[in-house]
């Protein structure tokens, strides 16, 4: 089991490597399996593809980027909304 989430983890890291030094294009799987040491059979293990791969690098952070964008537009808004209602009493 500890194989399994450590040869994972290297191709998350070969894979966030490539994909910021080529762009989802042209990055290569076969290059991301070199780099993490695995076959591209332990890839296709873990990803159906390299839309599953790459969607796995980048879907928390997003989530998360998204989470800090709503919260921050919400306070933002009542912000607005409180100094509107006190420019309205001036």
């Amino acid at each position: 089991m500890g194989d399994e989430l450590e040869t994972r983890e290297k191709l998350l890291e070969s894979a966030m490597a490539e994909f910021s030094e080529n762009g989802y294009m042209k990055a290569s799987l076969r290059k991301i399996c070199a780099d993490a040491g695995v076959t591209t059979g332990a890839l296709y293990f873990f990803f159906k593809n390299k839309n599953d791969l790459f969607k796995a690098i980048v879907d928390e952070p997003l989530k998360e980027l998204c989470i800090s964008t709503m919260t921050f537009l919400c306070c933002c808004s009542r912000v607005r909304k409180g100094l509107s209602m006190k420019i309205l009493w001036i």
